[in-house]
Formats: structure tokens, sequence, C-alpha cells
């Protein structure tokens, strides 16, 4: 029975969300505004898709290490650059619905951006989400290839709900020096100069336990070990690859941790609890009060914008 439970399970939650699907999302969210007053940020979801196509943009494919086929837009600054802003949408998301508001502000900095698309979402390929643990090693794929087109270039890593986890597992990759690529442009420690982590988890297995327990009142600890093995068999992934917690300890890059009080998704006591362990000398953690998931930006978009100011302040970029 756990085991039926767990193959039903990991091909509703874990397999490629459709066009329809993320329509349908977006289309509530936008709903959403409008009818809460704030139209003009709905307005600018709505412009976004048609205002960065008219920019200067190359789409980059690479290869994961396991073979598949990864997307990302690059949006070059206006002037010569040596940084990058790498945004990492969320869970059964896009770039287009969880940066579509910050992307002015970013471009307003002076940046590069590069806008990935998340295996198993968008343009990449890739059949299954695997909520951080094969992404964490796209991202350091993404931030090889930047180097080999600028060996120069420096990161600013801003991750989403799982795009954050996925961000901050990336680290302890880097930092080991596991990265794919060989040679002298293949990224380092240093060449990452901050991070924004809005709404992450701090480990698959844990996120997936609070989901089932709000969801079910079946025995949790056992869907979610059948879960397991359906999930390495299936997507060959374990959901106990990493704890974002012990990773941070170990993490001197400045750090900003955003999330919204009013999370049902990922509960705000994940970023308590990643916060309390980061050993940055530079970290500050935003909560916004009215904010559901994913939604601080939308919610304290001033206040957030001061943080991430502050935060390449300290990083030496502003």
């Amino acid at each position: 029975m756990l085991r039926f439970i767990a193959r039903v399970l990991t091909d509703k939650f874990f397999s490629r969300p459709s066009q329809e699907f993320l329509d349908e999302r977006l289309d509530k969210m936008l709903r959403h505004l409008r009818e809460t007053g704030r139209a003009a940020a709905a307005d600018r979801f709505l412009r976004y898709e048609e205002e960065t196509e008219r920019l200067e943009h190359r789409d980059i494919e690479i290869e994961a290490c396991d073979g598949a086929k990864l997307h990302g837009v690059l949006y070059p600054a206006e002037k010569p650059c040596n940084v990058y802003v790498v945004t990492v949408h969320g869970y059964r998301s896009s770039t287009e619905k969880d940066f579509a508001l910050q992307f002015d502000y970013l471009r307003s900095l002076g940046f590069n951006v590069l806008a990935v698309d998340q295996r198993a979402h968008g343009k990449s390929g890739g059949d299954y989400i695997c909520l951080g643990v094969k992404e964490r090693h796209d991202l350091v794929s993404w931030l090889n290839t930047v180097k080999e087109i600028d060996h120069s270039a420096v990161f600013v890593l801003y991750g989403i709900s799982m795009g954050s986890s996925t961000v901050l597992a990336s680290l302890e990759i880097i930092a080991n020096g596991e990265c794919s690529a060989s040679g002298e442009f293949s990224v380092k420690e240093r060449d990452i100069k901050a991070v924004v982590a809005d709404c992450g988890y701090v480990s698959p297995d844990r996120q997936l336990m609070f989901m089932a327990r709000r969801r079910t009142r079946l025995p949790v600890k056992g869907i979610l070990s059948a879960a397991r093995k359906e999930l390495l068999r299936k997507a060959g992934f374990d959901i106990n690859a990493f704890d974002t917690a012990s990773i941070l300890k170990e993490v001197s890059v400045p750090v900003l941790f955003v999330h919204g009080k009013k999370d049902r998704f990922v509960p705000i006591e994940f970023s308590y609890e990643n916060y309390d362990a980061c050993a940055s000398g530079y970290k500050r953690l935003l909560e916004v009060p009215d904010a559901s998931h994913a939604g601080a930006y939308i919610r304290a978009e001033e206040a957030y914008k001061a943080e991430i100011t502050s935060l390449l302040d300290a990083a030496g970029l502003m």
C-alpha cells in the first residue's frame, strides 16, 4: 500500500509541471493581486515577458552532469561588468513568477543577470524535480559556464523557495572543490560574493515531512520511507542528501535570508534555523509579516531592496 502511494506521489508532485498548470497558477496570483488593490504589481508581471524580450539577451544551453539539457537566459549589463546575479526559481514555478517584480531592480544595479530554468521546468530538460539535490550540481555547472565565458566573473546567488535551498546547498559543493569542471576557470569559493536566500527549507526530507503532516492522516514516516526508495529508483536522488543548516556553519559569504511570516508552504522556522546556523560575519533576516510563500518582495518591496543594497555593500559590490 505504502509503495503504491509513493509511486502516485512521485508522479504527481515530482514530475515536470505542465504549462497549463503554470499559467493557471500565475493567473490565480494575478487575480489575487488585483482583488487586494495591487493592480500595479499585476501589470508588472504581465509586462515582464514583453520587456525582457526587447532587452539584449542570450539563450544558453548547457548539459548537466547526468546529461540533462539545461536552459538559461543571460541579460548582459549595459556597461561591462564582471558581477553576475544568478536567479534560481522555486518548485513548480518559473523565473517569470518568482522574479518578474525584482528584475528591473536587479538590472538597475548595473550587473549581468542570468535567469536559469531549473531542471524539469521551462525549457530545461529532465523528467523529475529533485528538490535541490541534483539542482545544486546544475547550479555549479551554470557558474562554471559563466566562468568559461568571463574568466573574471563573480556571483550573487539569488534563490526563492526550492531555488533558495538549491543555492545554499551548492555552497558546500563549491567549498569542497567538487565542481564538475576542471581547470583554472571553474568556480571557486572566493567567486561567490553574496547570497539571497528567500523562503528556503533546510532539507528535502524535512520539507516533505512538513507537507505530509499537513495533508494526510496516514503514517507519514512510512510514506516518506517508501517515497525515498521510489525517488532513488525512479528519479535518482536521495531526499536526505543535504542539510543547509549544517552547510551554513562553514559559510563566510554575506547572506540575506528572507521569509514571510504567513508562509504555509515552507515554515519560517526553517529560515530561523538557517540564520542561527550561518557563520557569516554578515547575515540578515528580513521577516515580512503579511507575506505568504515567495511573496515577500510583493509585500515589502522597499525594505527588501534596502536589504539587498546593504548586502551588496557588505560584499564590496556597491
